[in-house]
């Protein structure tokens, strides 16, 4: 009998008021997935429209709704959601996501 593997999928949706894109990375290890989305949301938090998001304390500005998973180790999906309350066209979500192939 053929034993189904697991894949796991990162996918990271981003927008602004003028740019948007969808982007897909498929990893073996789940290890080297977290790593990948970890490294993903330190770039995303990178950019301009997300930074200022952020008050000088550190807190998210009310305009800004932050959703996430990422510390579940049991859970099959791992996700960082950032958005824009006023304007959906600004918003990130990354996703992780365990995938069985069959």
């Amino acid at each position: 009998m053929e034993q189904n593997k697991t894949v796991y999928m990162i996918q990271i949706q981003y927008s602004t008021d003028d740019y948007d894109g969808v982007d897909t990375f498929l990893f073996e290890n789940r290890e080297k997935a977290i790593k990948k989305l970890h490294k993903l949301i330190e770039i995303e938090k990178q950019t301009a429209w997300i930074q200022d998001a952020y008050e000088e304390d550190g807190s998210i500005n009310e305009d800004y709704e932050l959703d996430e998973n990422l510390n579940d180790k049991d859970a099959c999906c791992l996700w960082w959601n950032f958005k824009c309350l006023s304007d959906y066209y600004y918003h990130t979500f990354i996703d992780l996501r365990e995938i069985e192939v069959q």
